[in-house]
Order: C-alpha cells, then sequence, then structure tokens
C-alpha cells in the first residue's frame, strides 16, 4: 500500500506559489480511487470518467477565484 503523502504527492502535479493553485493529475487520482472504492472501469469508461473530471474542474476554476469576505459566513452549522 503506498502512504497517504506519496498519494497526495502523486496526485497534485504541481504546486503553483503565487496563485496558490494544484494541477491535479486525474489519472492517479481515477486509479487511487478505484482501488480505495473496490472498483474496475474498463478502459472507455476511465477515459470518460478522467475527461469527466477534467470538464467539471474547468466549469469550478471561475467560482473557486471568486473572492469572499473575510467577515461574510459560509454556511451555518445546524445545531439540534
Amino acid at each position: 500500500m503506498i502512504p497517504a503523502v506519496m498519494v497526495v504527492q502523486l496526485v497534485f502535479k504541481t504546486y503553483n506559489e503565487n496563485t496558490m493553485q494544484n494541477t491535479i493529475n486525474w489519472q492517479v487520482y481515477i486509479l487511487h480511487m478505484q482501488t480505495l472504492l473496490n472498483l474496475t472501469l474498463d478502459e472507455i469508461n476511465y477515459i470518460e470518467v478522467i475527461n469527466q473530471m477534467e470538464y467539471l474542474s474547468n466549469i469550478a476554476k471561475p467560482l473557486m477565484l471568486f473572492p469572499i469576505e473575510e467577515r461574510l459566513a459560509i454556511a451555518g452549522v445546524y445545531k439540534a
């Protein structure tokens, strides 16, 4: 089994100090998720999952760059 620190290093290809953004290696990420979830993907589905993850990542980039005020509450906490 690969130690968790090595998995993180494998999954994140690059880290840009200026923008504080990671570039994710989706191929390695999907392979590790298959192992953790005990799933088997054929080659066609594996490629499609990678394409979908890249697509969703590109959609999320503008949202993640949107500035949030420090004093703005992110989300409430439900207490029963």
